[in-house]
C-alpha cells in the first residue's frame, strides 16, 4: 500500500513539473511572438493579432501534442 502512495506522489510532482513546463514554453512564445508582431507590423495590425496569437499559442504547446513533457 505504501508503495502505491509513493509512485502516486511522485506522478502528481512529475505532473505538476510538465505543467509548469508546458506554462513556460507557452509564455516564452507568446512573448516572443508578441515582440516580433509589435516590431513588424503597424500597431492597429499587431494589436488585432494578438488575439489569434494567444489562441495559436495555446493550440500548439497545449492541444497538438507536438510538446508531450
Amino acid at each position: 500500500m505504501r508503495k502505491a502512495h509513493v509512485s502516486l506522489l511522485h506522478l502528481s510532482s512529475t505532473t505538476l513539473a510538465a505543467v509548469d513546463t508546458k506554462k513556460k514554453i507557452f509564455w516564452l512564445m507568446f512573448i516572443v511572438l508578441g515582440l516580433v508582431l509589435d516590431f513588424t507590423l503597424p500597431l492597429w495590425w499587431s494589436i488585432a493579432l494578438t488575439l489569434p496569437l494567444l489562441v495559436g499559442c495555446w493550440w500548439l504547446v497545449y492541444q497538438s501534442g507536438w510538446i508531450d513533457l
